[in-house]
């Protein structure tokens, strides 16, 4: 399980990349990217898609 939190003033669209290593030889790493919109949790309106 991987989570993470974001300082106060840190909201906003985000993309994160994390490197896995693979047991491939001819691809010894991939790269996972996850894009998020953090939002503080007393915020009005509504993360974009």
């Amino acid at each position: 399980m991987y989570s993470a939190s974001m300082h106060e003033g840190m909201e906003g669209p985000h993309l994160f990349e994390i490197t896995v290593k693979t047991n491939d030889p001819a691809n010894a790493e991939k790269k996972l990217l996850v894009r998020a919109n953090w939002a503080a949790r007393d915020a009005k309106v509504r993360p974009t898609k």
